[in-house]
């Protein structure tokens, strides 16, 4: 069976939801974008539900540490298309299995999350440290950034502390294209 969700935290954490209700825990989870249809392949797509994603993430909060739970949300952040059915089948096993599923190094998808957490995390810094920003004409300060990841929700408290004085804004170039492909495949 295929889940194929939008991409977003919380169209995954609905799948997890979906996986539970309907008992099928061998779901693989898929990004719509990045899935490819097979002849023989059942797919079961997910509805982004605002209650059913909350309720998991509820849940996964009381059984994970604060540190687990920001490394499944900050992994998430990568947008790295493998990290998503990884993602999926830890909170699965954490609901089934218990809390200390992230400690288990010797399972590659915990493993995979781990680090992939920690490159996240690590661009994280880099854009802490690298972002400079240009005024414009009408007094506004901009930087134009290209991460490896998606790491604007990461930084974003860091500099709204550090300019709260000035108004400034943080271009992620990546999105902006996507964005722009997006508008433009609307238009056709």
């Amino acid at each position: 069976m295929d889940y194929i969700f939008d991409g977003s935290l919380k169209g995954m954490l609905t799948a997890v939801f979906d996986c539970f209700e309907r008992k099928e825990f061998h779901a693989r989870l898929y990004e719509k974008s990045s899935h490819q249809n097979s002849i023989f392949g059942i797919i079961h797509h997910i509805h982004t539900d605002e209650k059913s994603a909350s309720r998991v993430w509820k849940g996964l909060r009381q059984r994970l540490s604060a540190d687990d739970a920001r490394k499944i949300y900050v992994a998430f952040l990568s947008e790295v298309n493998e990290a998503y059915d990884k993602l999926f089948r830890i909170i699965i096993d954490v609901f089934k299995s218990g809390n200390e599923i992230l400690k288990n190094y010797g399972d590659p998808n915990v493993l995979f999350v781990n680090q992939l957490a920690k490159k996240v995390d690590r661009e994280k810094h880099r854009m802490k440290a690298f972002v400079r920003f240009q005024k414009s004409s009408d007094g506004l300060y901009f930087s134009i950034v290209e991460p490896d990841f998606n790491v604007l929700p990461l930084i974003a408290k860091f500099f709204k502390d550090r300019y709260a004085d000035q108004q400034w804004l943080i271009y992620d170039k990546k999105e902006i294209m996507e964005f722009i492909i997006m508008a433009i495949l609307l238009m056709k």
